[in-house]
């Protein structure tokens, strides 16, 4: 969904609603605090059922390394699904990629002290820190790893002629969520707009969007 069809829900609803009208920089704030919300949220759920949620697909990235033992983290990481090296196997002649595992902190020590699984060059281990990740042993590493970003901010880019509100759709920010998943961030935005809505009314006002304008991509 684009933003102006963001909008166009959301100002629908106050409306209807509050018989009011919010500028595009107020709703731009309630989708950002929603959208982070439901990330936030589903972030939660993949830690504790270790499911990523297919809401979360268009913030999956791959990205390679070649590192001497240290990763920065890209400007837009959220969290790491997975880091992977490539290996050269001599006997097969065939890269291998192998997974790297990611200790915490306070489990550092005694991973890297492991006579069960000795840290090698074939069989590196990491660290994440809040910058970045540590690889031990520090050699030159190749390789991949996986994340989820954080949702971009959206904006809604108008100049005014007059009262009049031109939406410049080029210089807008989108939300990355896919249609069928961004209802969610537009209720959440709703609350805090201060219009909470049962989940009856909820399927009412999509309906309603909907007939009013089918471009909304509204689902449920």
């Amino acid at each position: 969904m684009t933003i102006d069809k963001a909008h166009d829900f959301i100002n629908f609803i106050v409306f209807k609603e509050k018989n009011g009208y919010l500028t595009p920089p107020e709703i731009d704030m309630a989708i950002n605090q929603g959208q982070m919300s439901v990330y936030n949220t589903l972030i939660g759920d993949w830690l504790d059922k270790n499911v990523i949620h297919n809401a979360l697909n268009p913030f999956r990235v791959k990205k390679d390394f070649n590192t001497n033992g240290r990763l920065d983290k890209p400007a837009d990481y959220g969290y790491i699904t997975g880091l992977y090296r490539n290996l050269y196997d001599d006997e097969t002649g065939l890269n291998d990629v192998r997974r790297i595992i990611i200790y915490k902190e306070d489990e550092l020590s005694n991973a890297l002290s492991s006579q069960v699984r000795k840290v090698t060059e074939d069989y590196p281990i990491a660290c994440e820190m809040d910058e970045f990740i540590e690889l031990y042993p520090k050699r030159n590493v190749s390789g991949y790893f996986t994340y989820l970003s954080k949702p971009i901010d959206v904006k809604f880019s108008f100049t005014m002629n007059g009262r009049e509100v031109i939406y410049n759709p080029n210089l807008s920010v989108h939300p990355k969520w896919n249609d069928i998943h961004i209802n969610k961030v537009l209720f959440k935005a709703l609350e805090y707009l201060g219009v909470p809505l049962s989940a009856g009314e909820l399927v009412q006002f999509a309906n309603a969007a909907t007939q009013f304008d089918n471009q909304t991509n509204i689902k449920l």
